[in-house]
């Protein structure tokens, strides 16, 4: 966001039709099986979020879209039967491998790059965002494992790799904890592999412009950004995040969920470790 003069940026296009629109395939758009629109997304499909993607990338002549987006309303797992949306696709089972929603000839298009974090840090974040008081402003008051992503991520990194969209030797991958521990390095590295110039006033963003171009970049799904929107820039931890023994994670969840809070956060962060761990081996390496 802080590159203005050369990209658009467009904060999670594809959460309004994979959630709230009519070809929307997150379990929580259908709480008893069956879809349920919000009448305000009737129209918003993933084929006008494409059209909005690719009118970012030609509004400018000298600017590009940079999309971030999360892989669950890419490919919702429990709704991968569904195949390829009818907006994008008049054979919504023409590719049966494809683990999206999206079909191949548009995923071509994309130049892709990725950012993981580890399910201890991200499953008790995304669970506190279901539960009170965050739930009153999230909207969110029961929490969905699936929607961390982590297997949908998974698997559309191995698709990609299978029709050789990335490659598995300069796959562009960031991990959360490289990133907070050396900014300038990871970013340097990442700007590198995506073609553009590094420089160091990117990490920062502490002007009044950058504060209202922050707001107005999540201005959907404002409450699942405060922390990125209080925010004013990246500077190195003081000291890699110390790694606490299981039963001291398990404490820390109970202290501040509860014993069944505790007991969910554990049995979802247990089974996205290997797909987090099979993704954190493809992470740059600096």
């Amino acid at each position: 966001m802080t590159r203005r003069d050369l990209f658009v940026t467009l904060n999670e296009p594809f959460s309004n039709p994979g959630f709230l629109g009519p070809e929307a395939r997150a379990e929580r758009a259908r709480p008893d099986g069956k879809l349920v629109v919000d009448p305000e997304y009737a129209s918003c499909t993933f084929s006008t979020t494409v059209s909005l993607i690719e009118s970012a990338n030609t509004m400018e002549k000298t600017k590009r879209a940079f999309v971030k987006e999360i892989a669950y309303t890419l490919g919702s797992l429990p709704y991968r039967n569904l195949g390829l949306v009818r907006s994008l696709s008049d054979n919504a089972h023409g590719e049966p491998d494809n683990p999206t929603a999206v079909p191949l000839h548009i995923l071509k298009d994309w130049q892709w790059s990725f950012l993981i974090r580890h399910p201890r840090s991200s499953v008790p974040s995304m669970y506190r965002l279901s539960v009170p008081p965050m739930s009153e402003k999230t909207g969110w008051d029961y929490f969905i494992p699936n929607e961390l992503g982590y297997r949908e991520l998974r698997n559309i990194v191995d698709f990609l790799f299978s029709k050789d969209i990335i490659s598995r030797e300069n796959v562009c991958l960031v991990d959360a904890d490289d990133l907070l521990d050396n900014p300038s390095g990871v970013i340097a590295a990442y700007c590198q592999l995506v073609g553009i110039d590094y420089k160091p006033e990117m990490l920062t963003w502490d002007t009044s412009e950058d504060q209202a171009h922050c707001r107005e970049i999540f201005r959907w799904w404002m409450a699942f950004h405060e922390d990125a929107m209080q925010s004013s820039g990246l500077k190195p931890r003081k000291s890699p995040k110390a790694s606490l023994t299981v039963e001291e994670e398990d404490q820390k969840w109970f202290q501040t969920f509860g014993k069944e809070g505790a007991r969910i956060i554990r049995s979802t962060v247990n089974s996205y470790i290997e797909d987090y761990d099979y993704l954190k081996s493809f992470a740059l390496k600096l």
